[in-house]
Parts: structure tokens; sequence; C-alpha cells
């Protein structure tokens, strides 16, 4: 029996001509479970008892979600940590790898939101530097560390081709991720740093990493954004795109230099200051991201 909880009624005619409009709640090879709209009973058809064009319908609007069903892995509520030792190394010298957290009400037939998070220092595979920033009940979570756990800023000073070096190094983290699960929300695939991790999606979008900047929807920038030529040009109109920074960051003349040249970049940009902080990412700028995330991509 396949769940596909269908959100959308659909008006089934039998062999002998009459007609009910009911939402799918299940579908098998012998029936079809379903809700009449008109009084909210649920009961079971026959797939014998249907017409042609209900069994056309059936086949071909839930072939694809029978797909996905089979290809995930994930379990509700899960925390998973995904080795990458043919990468090298991370932060401390330990050998790469990722956390990524499955959201409690996961459903492999239902589209899931993304956010991919890049902390801030040398970088962190725990999806704990996530908290807060996202509903982890709806979020599909993941923490990508950096290689070698160097600092983005680093390899920008030192050339486009060390800071590119770290795409090399997530791509295939990426592709584990999407590959996991096929059902991630084409809308709502948000990637987002603090201070390194800010410097990290500045690049991406400067440097325009393909199957970055043209994956993801969203992008958060809370203390960083620095990048080799600070043109940003990876950015596109259909980009959600926050800015946010502390009002006593130490960093404040640099960010508001960064905030000149950002001005250029496309896609819809908000620029938060959170009021009283300083450079580090605080109970008070977790819940700015969170307001923007859900204000923002809550009709998408």
């Amino acid at each position: 029996m396949l769940v596909v909880s269908a959100a959308e009624p659909y008006v089934f005619t039998d062999i002998t001509g009459r007609e009910l409009e009911a939402i799918i709640h299940e579908y098998d090879a012998k029936e079809v479970a379903v809700e009449r709209v008109s009084d909210g009973r649920r009961f079971r058809i026959a797939l014998e008892t249907l017409s042609a064009k209900d069994l056309k319908y059936l086949e071909e609007k839930f072939a694809d979600e029978q797909e996905v069903s089979e290809k995930t892995s994930l379990t509700p509520g899960e925390t998973l940590t995904l080795d990458f030792p043919e990468l090298g190394k991370m932060a401390k010298g330990k050998p790469a790898q990722f956390q990524l957290s499955v959201p409690k009400n996961y459903d492999p037939l239902r589209p899931v939101p993304l956010l991919v998070w890049f902390s801030g220092g040398g970088g962190s595979h725990l999806v704990k530097s996530a908290q807060g920033i996202v509903d982890f009940d709806e979020f599909l979570v993941v923490a990508l560390p950096y290689p070698n756990g160097r600092f983005p800023r680093l390899a920008v000073e030192e050339s486009e081709d060390a800071i590119n070096a770290y795409w090399d190094f997530l791509q295939p983290m990426m592709e584990r991720i999407i590959e996991l699960a096929p059902n991630i929300s084409e809308d709502i695939r948000i990637a987002g740093g603090s201070s390194s991790g800010g410097h990290l999606v500045g690049s991406a979008l400067d440097q325009k990493w393909r199957g970055f900047c043209n994956y993801f929807t969203g992008f958060i920038l809370h203390e960083g954004g620095t990048s080799p030529e600070m043109k940003y040009s990876g950015t596109r109109s259909s980009h959600r795109i926050l800015v946010i920074y502390g009002e006593n960051s130490i960093a404040k003349e640099w960010q508001e230099y960064f905030i000149e040249r950002f001005d250029e970049a496309r896609g819809r940009i908000s620029y938060i200051e959170v009021p009283g902080a300083g450079h580090g990412l605080n109970a008070a700028g977790k819940k700015l991201i969170r307001a923007w995330v859900e204000e923002t991509f809550e009709s998408e």
C-alpha cells in the first residue's frame, strides 16, 4: 500500500457513470482509500469498479511518488553522520564528514525544505551549529565542514583557486544529500552561514559555483561575505537573500563596505542589523533569521 495523501480532491467516475469527489489517502494494485469531500467519510474503492480514466489518472499521478518512496532511506527524526574520508581532512585533522538531521514530520512523498549551514571559525560538521535557525521538525538540516578546517576568508586572500577548491570538497557531499532526499523542495533550498560561513556563501555567489548558485533559492550571510571579486554575479533575480550583522560588530566598518558592494547583487535582498549584538550569532540574531525564513518562504 502506497500512502499518498493527495491534498487536492479528485472526481472519480465508476463503470456505471456515478461520480464521487474525494481526497486520495492510499493507493495500491487493488484499491484506493479515499475521503469523501461532502461528509469526510473514509472508505476504500476497488480499482475494478473505476473507469479507465480514473485508472489512468491513478497510475500517472502516483508513479513518481512510488519511485521516490523506494529511493529514500531516511527515517523521520533521525540524525545521520556521513563519512567522506576520500575528500581528506576537515577541522582538527579529522576525516571529512557531515551531519544531516531529518525532520520529525518527514514524508518522502512530500517536498521537504532544506537548510545547509556553514558555521564560523574553522567550520563544523555538527547540525547543532544551526539550532534556532529553522524549525528542525520541518526542515532537512545539514552542516557542512571546510577542507582542513581552514577559514574561507584566508583562502579568498590567497587566490581564486584556493577558495574555489572548497566547492571541489563540498560538491560530493551536496550530491549525496540530493541522492538521499530526492524530494527536497524546489522552492525552499537555503544555504547560509555565520562569519566564515558567510564568507563561504559570499564566495560561492561571487565565483558562480555551478550546483550551488543554480540549486539554492535562498541565502543567509551573517557577518561575512567577502570574495575574490566582490561582484556576486552568481545571484539571480529569483534569489531571496538575507544579510544580517551585529550593531556593535568589530567588523562593522567592513560590513558597511560589503553592503555597498552587495547592493549591486541581484535578487530580493533584506538587510537586518541585530540590536546590541557583536560579531557572534546570538539568540536574538537566530530569532531574526528564523523570522525572515518563515516570512520569506511561507508562500513558496
